[in-house]
């Protein structure tokens, strides 16, 4: 065979492996190409399912537990904070069985953007590490806002005073400084607490919010709960000069006992319900 044929036959074969090796080559680009698209879409697919269930966490833990363990909360510590009111007041404590639950409706409705705010700021706060100053000043300040009208409206109903709703509520400043002076209390004890135990935390927060803040509740109730409106000073001229430096403490051990018993009632609600969803 001619030696240029021979060379004509190699150089054949040598172009026909190298359209083959290129073949494959692409071959496997495609191949490698649409298993990347396979995975890029799937990918994209867990992140939409995983963005779907942050959302849905969201709404669970930032409405619909709130919603549910503040009317538990509710119906366990009203007649408590029933019997403290009156008590702090002055007034006749025992009305009958039906009477223990006056102003429940106000109490539950309100508690729930309270709890809203009050807790779900806390959990944002601490996620940015935000001190417990700001928290307290900023939360006090806004629960405050919220929780003023139902407050004043449960009160009147405890004690029967005729209220009406469209009236400008009163005692804003007492229950701000009480408000303000109980986060403190609450969230400083469980920042700078040497014990990991929640519970204990809590127990000992309350403790110290309420002792630090019961002057302002007292001057607060006061303010509410007559039809009256006295300044600030006359309440707490009347206080004063009924009771001593005692009668700014009426009731501390009550709202204490009502403090520890809806954390930690509201903390029994939040995780039987993480628990059951």
């Amino acid at each position: 065979m001619p030696p240029k044929v021979v060379r004509g036959i190699f150089l054949l074969l040598l172009l026909l492996l190298l359209v083959h090796h290129i073949g494959l080559v692409k071959s496997e680009r495609i191949k490698l190409e649409i298993k990347e698209n396979i995975q890029r879409e799937e990918h994209l697919k867990e992140r939409r399912v995983s963005k779907c269930r942050k959302v849905e966490m969201k709404v669970k833990d930032g409405i619909i537990i709130p919603i549910i363990s503040s009317l538990g909360e509710s119906f366990v510590t009203h007649p408590l904070d029933v019997i403290r009111t009156r008590f702090t007041n002055r007034t006749q404590v025992w009305r009958g069985v039906r009477n223990m639950y006056a102003g429940f409706g106000y109490r539950a409705i309100g508690l729930i953007p309270n709890r809203i705010v009050f807790l779900g700021g806390d959990t944002i706060g601490q996620r940015y590490n935000v001190g417990f100053v700001k928290r307290g000043v900023v939360l006090g300040t806004v629960q405050s806002i919220v929780d003023l009208p139902f407050l004043m409206w449960r009160t009147s109903a405890m004690e029967g005073v005729p209220q009406k709703i469209l009236q400008i509520p009163r005692g804003f400043v007492p229950l701000a400084c009480r408000n303000v002076i109980f986060a403190f209390g609450l969230f400083g004890t469980r920042d700078i607490s040497p014990f990991s135990n929640y519970y204990l935390n809590t127990i000992l927060g309350c403790t110290i919010g309420v002792g630090l803040s019961q002057p302002f509740e007292v001057m607060r109730s006061r303010k509410q709960s007559i039809q009256k409106d006295l300044t600030l000073n006359e309440i707490r001229n009347i206080i004063y000069s009924s009771y001593g430096v005692y009668g700014f403490w009426r009731g501390v051990f009550a709202r204490g006992g009502i403090a520890m018993v809806s954390f930690l009632t509201l903390s029994f609600f939040q995780k039987s319900l993480n628990d059951s969803f």
